[in-house]
């Protein structure tokens, strides 16, 4: 079991001990202390309880077991499964445990899309070089919405960014053209 000693201040001591959850077991026990309790120097000789906390692996997706940030306060299991994967955090001196899970990434659904840095077929953009910058586009088994990912195999080796070249401009004899009205 865990001991804490000799805080100046008590509102200190109680302030963070709410913030990390923990409980005080009270001994009601000055033996061993400096100063009679009443001020000054106070001497906790009780056990801290603090429930177990999740960390921040808790709910984020991953495609690979997580192996840290596990738990915020206690003490971690073995991660287990294979989506979602589990763990819990067990309290310390008797505090409660946690449990925590966090979802396996994986995607499917792959598209390719290009978009062009310039637009040819607008007269001023003749004769100008542009690129067709691929993203790829895949189903998220966690959130089921489509993400963008780094364009890769998976996408299709042809997923990749191009260069290309508007044609020249071109004048019609006279530099007029007829529209009809």
């Amino acid at each position: 079991m865990q001991k804490i000693r000799n805080f100046s201040n008590k509102a200190s001591l109680l302030l963070a001990l709410v913030f990390l959850g923990c409980l005080i077991l009270a001994n009601n026990s000055l033996a061993g202390c400096s100063g009679d309790g009443s001020g000054g120097t106070i001497c906790v000789t009780d056990y801290l309880v603090c429930a177990g906390e999740c960390g921040s692996a808790n709910g984020t997706p991953t495609p690979v077991p997580p192996t840290t940030n596990l738990c915020n306060v206690g003490t971690a299991s073995a991660v287990s499964g294979t989506g979602p994967y589990t763990w819990t955090c067990t309290g310390t001196n008797g505090g409660s445990t946690a449990s925590c899970s966090a979802c396996h990434l994986t995607y499917s659904n792959y598209v390719c899309s290009r978009a062009p840095s310039i637009d040819c077929s607008i007269l001023s953009n003749c004769g100008l070089s542009g690129t067709n910058t691929a993203s790829c586009l895949a189903l998220n088994s966690c959130t089921g919405t489509t993400d963008s990912i780094t364009p890769s195999t998976t996408c299709g080796t042809g997923c990749v960014s191009t260069s290309y070249a508007c044609g020249a401009c071109t004048v019609e004899s006279g530099g007029w053209k007829e529209v009809a009205p």
